[in-house]
Formats: structure tokens, C-alpha cells, sequence
């Protein structure tokens, strides 16, 4: 895969019993083993970098080639426990996050909430309802309802509302909606314009969506992805 800037998201998860969690990563490494010591390890590329405690013991499987990106790895942790996990999005990614910003309206910001009112508290969505033709409580760079936007935060363990998490969740929609795939291999337009109709269920801005609201084009969001791929190279 290209080396493209990397942008690091560190997510810390609590683990109440055993999980398996997903992490792409687009790094090189040595290829050392866990070796029960609580310190850094590694895998054969790709692969993701993570703080395991004393003890616990851990296994790394490929995912379903449908569910996430080539090279994306499982892991199981065998008992309760905290990890860190530190992802690196390629270009590819952090272009579309901007295409999805676009059509939601936000551009680069994080603090908007529907028609456009803003916070200032990042501690936690700001759970605000307005009503301008229609009543939502969507904010953020992504446009998260609360409700959606609890259940991401839980399960990746996202301490806040603050850009990052943000980031965080997007990705995790994504991947939600098996576009994952599609969105890191996004510089080849069907992949682009298939990505968009799956994740339509999830942003109502986007081209196919179904429930009611304006709705960009393809083509439209292609140019933008394409301007945005340019700070990316």
C-alpha cells in the first residue's frame, strides 16, 4: 500500500470480558510476539501496536474478507483487561472522512450541531434537539445522533466527544457497514461510488440514501474526494 501521511488515532478499550476488536494498520514491524510482560508487542505486518497487561494470553486472526480492509487483523484477548490500540488511516480514508464532512455540511468542523448551532463542551455529545423542518440532536464533524452515537462510544471505549473520537466512530460506521474495503481503496471510482451506497443507510446526505433529505451526487462527491486526496499524497 502506498505510504501516504499518517494520521495516528490511539483508542484505549476496557474490556469487561473477552472480545475481539479490529485495527487496521498500515505499519511494518518486527514481528516479535506477546511474551506476557505488559510490554509493546508486535505482529507481522500489517498490522496494529497494542499494550497488553501481565498475563494475558492472545491470538491474531485474519477477519471475513467482507468485513474489513486486506491485512486488518482480530484480536482475542483471553481476559478482562485494558488495551491501547494505535490505527494509522491511509489517504484513501482520511479523504473520504472529508467527502462524508462535505455532504453532512460540517466541512472541518467538530462542533456543529443540526442547522448548524454549535457547542463548546466536548466531554460528551451534546445531546441538544433543534427542530428546523425536522427535530434531530445530530452534531459533531459526522453528524452523530446520541443514540448512535452511545452505542460506538461504549464499544470502542471513546473517553469523549473530541475530534479524535469523532474520527474514531466515523471509522467504525464505516466499518459497520462492510465499506470498509471499498473506502481504502477509494481512489478507484466504482469502489468509491459503491462505498457511498452502502453507507447511504448511514448518512442521509449521501447519493442513494432513503430517507428523505437532499442527497449529493456521485459525481459531485468524486470531485470532492479528488481535492481532498490531495492533501493526503
Amino acid at each position: 500500500m502506498e505510504t501516504i501521511t499518517k494520521m495516528l488515532l490511539a483508542v484505549t478499550l476496557t474490556l469487561s470480558a473477552p472480545a475481539l476488536v479490529s485495527a487496521s494498520a498500515f505499519e511494518q514491524l518486527s514481528g516479535e510476539t506477546a511474551n506476557g510482560s505488559g510490554e509493546e508487542f508486535s505482529v507481522p505486518a500489517p498490522v496494529f501496536k497494542a499494550q497488553i497487561p501481565a498475563g494475558m494470553k492472545m491470538a491474531v486472526q485474519p477477519l471475513p474478507p467482507d468485513n474489513d480492509a486486506p491485512g486488518v487483523k482480530l484480536v482475542r484477548v483471553g481476559k478482562p483487561g485494558t488495551r491501547t490500540v494505535v490505527m494509522e488511516l491511509p489517504g484513501t480514508v482520511k479523504a473520504f472522512l472529508d467527502t462524508i464532512a462535505y455532504a453532512e455540511g460540517t466541512g472541518d468542523r467538530y462542533d456543529y450541531i443540526f442547522s448548524y448551532a454549535t457547542f463548546t463542551d466536548f466531554s460528551d455529545h451534546p445531546r441538544r434537539v433543534i427542530c428546523d423542518g425536522l427535530c434531530s440532536d445530530a452534531a459533531g464533524r459526522y453528524q452523530f445522533l446520541s443514540t448512535t452515537w452511545d452505542g460506538i462510544k461504549d464499544a470502542l471505549g471513546l473517553p469523549d466527544f473530541s475530534p479524535a473520537s469523532q474520527d474514531k466512530a466515523c471509522v467504525e460506521l464505516i466499518r459497520r457497514r462492510y465499506a470498509a474495503p471499498l473506502v481504502e481503496d477509494a481512489d478507484n471510482y466504482y469502489n468509491f461510488a459503491a462505498a457511498l451506497e452502502k453507507l447511504g443507510l448511514e448518512w442521509a446526505s449521501l447519493p442513494g440514501s432513503p430517507y428523505g433529505q437532499p442527497t449529493h451526487s456521485i459525481d459531485e462527491l468524486w470531485n470532492v474526494y479528488l481535492n481532498a486526496r490531495q492533501k493526503y499524497k
